[in-house]
């Protein structure tokens, strides 16, 4: 793995309804410059060490030092802005500073494209169930013996039953968010904590009014295990005892997820209504979710017509602030794009990955994500990936496969690493679980990074053969024999990694 400038991911298909609504074709072309300026401001800041409070300059000195005038310059700082990366301070001495952790940023990017997707309770709960549990057998391992006490501490606060179910949720949450730490692996902690905020966001309020008493005492007996397995230092036992937790959090949660995935907001009143406790998106978040959930009910395609903002703010009840917020959340990751003029308005684009993608990868990289952390999520993202692409593949993915393969098999050896990528990231997307496909794009990603090193002669051969018999197992369906085959390819990809190969892996 390297340091370097970070490629911009290629887009996912797009499915489309039978029947269209008339559309427009929506033009090629590259990001706004506003958002390549927000990119820019973001590398700053993980170049400087990425400290809350850190000092970026005056609006004056950005535009110098960028290049780009005021209307630009404030474009890119709402972006940001909206993404929890920044805060600008008005007044004497105000200016740009740093508003969140690294992880933090690079966790809301990954929580907003996957609200913006409307993700299921299913993916959720299926994604939670690959990393937590090996976040909780890493923690048996790694707690020090003041993670113990920290650890103990909270799980005595959930003991005492307090008596209000908001902070009884908080307190759980924040025994899981331990032990995410206390795993010591970056990649663990951003896409655990982009599961974790995005479950309570959409679903605190929820929790808060209908928990039902009796799941109250079940989930502190799944957290006492959790808990007395990581002090005991008992890797097994915790990893199981996380699966039994994850089990009984989601037939808890499933029902009142999809009753709020469902909900329309269409009026201010509604929205507001959404965010009543002290766990919940800003306003302009919501009505981007809003606004998202609309165009995939409606199964609008790319370059359909939404609506001009005099309507739409009609529509939704809000204010001309908190609208833009909103459709500047959608444009950064490809939703909607807006057309000026006389007959323009909102437009329906496609959707990217490409922002959530490179502010994680751009976390990864820049906290030097260590080999043995890379390994470990890249081998428990690949392995399910594989398993579950078996479990669901259908004729269009084994074609799609085919092709993959085919392309990959022709490429030169000095492609080889590149093809291999784009076949393991496709492998991710025929999980069916859009979260595990972005997490795994993401770590894909970084090992990516070039400059990238040339696999000898011999492991070329045998990364092409590893990666046929992974598509000929999946394509065949046959989920225990794909598990088995990249579970081999993995250990490949070890070995080549401890003779200084930085490879695709």
């Amino acid at each position: 793995m390297t340091e370097s400038a970070l490629k911009t991911p290629a887009k996912a298909p797009r499915r489309v309804p039978a029947t269209r609504p008339e559309v427009e074709s929506p033009p090629a072309g590259s990001a706004k410059l506003g958002t390549v300026i927000a990119r820019q401001i973001e590398a700053e800041v993980l170049k400087g060490g990425w400290r809350i409070g850190q000092p970026l300059g005056s609006e004056a000195e950005l535009m110098e030092r960028h290049k780009v005038g005021r209307s630009t310059l404030r474009e890119a700082i709402r972006q940001l802005e909206a993404h929890g990366v920044v805060r600008m301070l008005r007044g004497v001495g105000g200016g740009l500073i740093v508003a969140e952790e690294p992880h933090q940023a690079a966790e809301h990017a990954l929580t907003i494209y996957l609200e913006l997707l409307n993700a299921s309770a299913d993916e959720l709960f299926e994604a939670l169930g690959v990393l937590e549990p090996l976040a909780a057998r890493l923690a048996a391992d790694r707690a020090e013996e003041q993670d113990v006490q920290t650890l103990r501490l909270t799980m005595d606060r959930l003991l005492k039953a307090p008596a209000r179910l908001e902070d009884f949720v908080s307190a759980h949450v924040a025994i899981r968010k331990l032990v995410v730490e206390m795993a010591n692996n970056p990649a663990l902690t951003i896409f655990i904590g982009a599961l974790t905020r995005f479950m309570v966001e959409t679903l605190a309020d929820q929790i808060a009014a209908k928990f039902p008493r009796a799941n109250v005492t079940a989930s502190v007996d799944h957290k006492r295990k959790i808990v007395d397995a990581i002090v005991a230092r008992r890797p097994a036992d915790a990893e199981n005892a996380m699966r039994d937790d994850l089990g009984h959090r989601h037939i808890s949660l499933a029902d009142t997820f999809r009753a709020q995935s469902a909900r329309e907001m269409v009026d201010a009143r509604s929205i507001t209504s959404a965010t009543t406790t002290r766990i919940h998106p800003k306003l302009g978040q919501v009505v981007a979710m809003t606004i998202a959930h609309e165009i995939h009910r409606r199964g609008l395609p790319a370059g359909a017509k939404l609506g001009a903002e005099p309507d739409l703010l009609a529509k939704y009840g809000v204010s001309r602030a908190v609208f833009r917020e909103a459709i500047r959340i959608l444009e950064v990751h490809g939703v909607v794009r807006t057309r000026r003029g006389h007959a323009g308005g909102l437009l329906v684009s496609e959707m990217d990955p490409g922002y959530a993608v490179a502010s994680a990868v751009g976390f990864l990289q820049a906290g030097k994500m260590k080999l043995a952390h890379f390994r470990e999520i890249r081998g428990q993202l690949a392995v399910n990936c594989a398993a579950l692409a078996a479990r669901r593949i259908d004729p269009q993915g084994r074609e799609r496969l085919a092709e993959a393969l085919s392309r990959h098999l022709a490429s030169s050896d000095a492609d080889a690493a590149s093809t291999a990528q784009t076949l393991h990231e496709l492998i991710g997307e025929l999980s069916g679980n859009r979260a595990l496909s972005i997490f795994n794009r993401v770590v894909l990603e970084v090992n990516a990074a070039p400059p990238r090193s040339r696999l000898p002669d011999q492991e070329t051969q045998t990364l092409r053969r590893n990666d046929t018999r992974i598509v000929e197992a999946i394509s065949r369906g046959d989920e225990p024999l794909a598990r088995r085959r990249m579970i081999e390819h993995m250990h490949d990809t070890g070995k080549w990694s401890e003779m200084g190969l930085t490879v695709f892996g």
